[in-house]
């Protein structure tokens, strides 16, 4: 607009002589793995193998540390508790999709619905509701 032409940024310019985008250029290079670090956790999916803070590491620690005295009925509570988990996330995400539709009133309706509906939902209840989430609005 304006006549202005393509506009780059000082980097982009590669003029060796400007220490601004010099100084701007290390300062980047040193945030850049702390960026990406961020980015990772920021855009990763939470799994049920996640603790509250997202890091699988550590229930993998916590559960090394534990007695060696599992049963099996402890094995199957604990196949079961991973199973809830699991269904508990799946609830979540759903009520959060229904809310983040793209529309200021099905995110209104959809999501007071699903927010006060969702943790009721048997199974298959679960399936045809995400069935009509995935659906184009």
């Amino acid at each position: 607009m304006g006549g202005a032409g393509d506009m780059k940024s000082r980097r982009e310019n590669n003029n060796e002589n400007d220490e601004i985008a010099r100084r701007e250029q290390e300062l980047w290079d040193k945030a850049r793995p702390r960026y990406d670090a961020i980015m990772e956790r920021h855009l990763r999916l939470p799994t049920v193998d996640d603790d509250g803070d997202g890091d699988a590491d550590a229930d993998a620690n916590s559960d090394a540390t534990r007695t060696a005295t599992t049963t099996t009925s402890n094995s199957e509570t604990n196949e079961s508790t991973k199973e809830q988990r699991e269904l508990q996330v799946r609830r979540k995400r759903l009520v959060y999709r229904s809310k983040q539709r793209g529309w200021l009133e099905v995110d209104l309706l959809l999501g007071t619905w699903a927010a006060e509906n969702v943790p009721s939902l048997t199974v298959d209840e679960l399936d045809e509701f995400e069935n009509f989430v995935n659906m184009e609005t």
